[in-house]
Formats: C-alpha cells, sequence, structure tokens
C-alpha cells in the first residue's frame, strides 16, 4: 500500500488528481486509515489498465486503402 505523495511520485500523477480519483473509488483501489487514504498498488494498476482498455476500445480502427 502507498500513501497519497508516495503512489504520486510512483505513478507520476499529480497529488490533487490521486485524492480525487481515491475519493471517487474508494474500495476499488482506495482504503481510508484514519483520515488518510492509502492506495492498493496492484488494484490501482488493474484500474489504469482498464482505463487504457476502454479507450483503446473506443477508438475506431484505421482503415487503409490498399
Amino acid at each position: 500500500m502507498l500513501t497519497i505523495n508516495e503512489a504520486a511520485a510512483y505513478f507520476s500523477i499529480g497529488v490533487k488528481k490521486l485524492r480525487r480519483m481515491a475519493e471517487d473509488n474508494e474500495g476499488k483501489f482506495a482504503i481510508t486509515m484514519g483520515s488518510r487514504y492509502l492506495i492498493v498498488r496492484e488494484k490501482f494498476e488493474e484500474y489504469i489498465d482498464s482505463l487504457i482498455n476502454e479507450e483503446n476500445e473506443d477508438e475506431p480502427d484505421e482503415q487503409t486503402d490498399s
């Protein structure tokens, strides 16, 4: 598990953006311990991969003229 600051540095994401993501996705990859958010690294990586896969599926295939 990583703190918000550690995860922001590890994934090269801004602290504010990561905190908002943790608040919106509590239980998916973020948990609270007292008033602090902790990021479960493996689950966050899966979450990011799923976002990338969704984006790739939404892009139309380029057709070539042959």
